[in-house]
């Protein structure tokens, strides 16, 4: 009734969403930032991501922290998706290597509404590269690339990367950061952050207390 459920909501989390909720958010064309590491490590609940995106919720995958990156995160949705729903070559209504590829790409993008300008290699579209180094032993003899990608690949395989163009990581290295200095600063800054926090742990939520936002 508020109107708040439409294109522009992207929903965190979402791994308390009841099968109503979820219709909600699809009628509205919501979308929905899954964090599949944080769900198993911190959370512990699995949003049902598989009735999320045929109630048409645009899902994409989320870090929710600085220290999760995207080929864990890749391999951590489609773990955790086929263990909860089934093996993806004999159950047709779980996520396979492909749904979760696209949802770390073109869906993601769609979520945060740059599908425009981002997400998919298209002419018209930003040139936002990223170049591996399929040499690996863990990734030969490839079959079929996604998939592997989403299995086996890991950020050592990563060799250029391009934003927009402009190149920022060359043969495995930054191009244009001083990682020396950048981890110095982030040590002091957590540094004076830790005396000004007081330390927390994540507990599940008790009662009957829902939230939409998981």
């Amino acid at each position: 009734d508020l109107g708040v459920i439409d294109r522009n909501l992207v929903v965190v989390h979402a791994m308390l969403a009841t099968a109503r909720e979820i219709a909600l958010l699809g009628e509205g064309r919501a979308s929905v930032a899954h964090s599949a590491v944080e769900c198993a490590n911190i959370l512990a609940r699995v949003p049902d991501v598989p009735a999320m995106r045929a109630a048409g919720i645009t899902v994409g995958l989320g870090c929710d922290n600085a220290v999760n990156d995207m080929f864990i995160v890749m391999h951590s949705a489609w773990l955790l998706h086929t263990a909860t729903r089934g093996i993806d070559a004999y159950d047709a209504e779980t996520l396979d290597e492909v749904d979760v590829f696209a949802m770390a790409t073109s869906e993601a993008a769609r979520a945060l509404g740059l599908e425009a300008t981002r997400g998919s290699l298209e002419p018209g579209k930003g040139a936002d590269l990223v170049v591996l180094d399929g040499s690996a032993a863990h990734l030969g003899p490839v079959q079929d690339l996604v998939p592997e990608l989403v299995r086996f690949g890991s950020r050592a395989e990563v060799k250029t990367v391009m934003v927009a163009g402009r190149t920022v990581v060359e043969n495995g290295e930054h191009a244009s950061i001083d990682l020396a200095a950048l981890r110095a600063e982030a040590a002091g800054i957590a540094g004076r952050l830790d005396s000004l926090v007081t330390p927390r742990r994540y507990r599940p939520p008790s009662g009957r207390r829902r939230c939409l936002c998981g």
